[in-house]
């Protein structure tokens, strides 16, 4: 592949400082992209504004810098893909696909979804209210490099998936389709806890007409009591002052054998020379190497 052809990204939330976890997707979409001279770009999803804030962005920012994985271009922020969603929103409308839904979670939980046209009459009064997809049997293949073939896991029990949330911010699964449509990105690596939900997200660019990605989930970090590690965990935060320790953790635990003693632009530089996804471990998590 040549580099045009090659775009990469990596796209933290902006709601707390990296974790460790975060660095090992980082340092995998990172070395993945360079690997294959390809672009490696920087998205911050900050769409979720009562959680987000710049300084945790700035943050994010400088452990990357201070970890010498350098993006191509400008950060890209989902606020300025607004109308995007809009306009995706549109399209599945005039298909027939949406529709209003003031279900509370009680009651998707108790019902199992819910029910096609509960939030017709409360919308036409203008009251709050979510969209929803109908989402049949998903009957679609999507080949993983890492995990394998993913199955239709969260689509054959949601009949009915949210699209719009009822505080007017767009889904994760519609912001991120849409996202990576725009910035055209070609290869998508990122943590096994999102792998279910890649199956949806190719029935929903499937209906926008978007260009399917190529997918690598890597697996999740947990702590040494089981759980996945957590921004809300203030003990995973990334210490800048050891970046060539932090990627060295990172190259071990994608199956790496880095040598000691090097720089971490040498150490990078090794990387992207030794990359290859065939070393990365199956398994859904991890368990660290390291004292958390």
């Amino acid at each position: 592949m040549h580099s045009q052809d090659y775009v990469g990204r990596f796209a933290p939330t902006n709601s707390g400082a990296l974790h460790l976890g975060s660095l090992l997707v980082a340092v995998a979409s990172f070395l993945d992209a360079r690997s294959r001279g390809g672009r490696w770009l920087l998205r911050i999803d900050d769409l979720d504004t009562p959680r987000v804030s710049k300084e945790a962005e700035r943050d994010i920012l400088t452990s990357l810098e201070r970890h010498g994985l350098h993006w191509d271009g400008k950060p890209i922020h989902q606020q300025e893909h607004i109308h995007h969603y809009q306009r995706a929103l549109k399209n599945l409308a005039d298909q027939g696909h949406t529709f209003p839904c003031t279900c509370s979670r009680k009651d998707i939980d108790r019902y199992a979804g819910c029910v096609q046209g509960c939030g017709a009459s409360k919308a036409k009064k203008q009251e709050p209210y979510s969209i929803r997809m109908r989402v049949s049997l998903v009957d679609t293949d999507v080949r993983d490099e890492i995990q394998g073939q993913l199955h239709e896991g969260v689509c054959s029990g949601a009949k009915n998936v949210a699209v719009w949330r009822r505080d007017g911010i767009p889904s994760y699964p519609l912001s991120v389709v849409v996202d990576d449509s725009i910035m055209g990105v070609s290869h998508i690596i990122r943590g096994s806890d999102l792998a279910d939900n890649t199956v949806l997200q190719v029935f929903l660019l499937e209906k926008l007409g978007f260009k399917r990605p190529w997918y690598a989930h890597i697996p999740v970090v947990n702590d040494r009591n089981g759980e996945k590690l957590s921004k809300r965990d203030e003990a995973t935060t990334i210490d800048n002052r050891h970046p060539i320790q932090n990627v060295m953790w990172s190259m071990q635990l994608l199956g790496m054998d880095p040598p000691q003693g090097l720089a971490l632009e040498e150490l990078l530089d090794w990387g992207i020379e030794h990359w290859s996804l065939e070393n990365i471990p199956s398994e859904p998590s991890l368990s660290s190497v390291v004292s958390i």
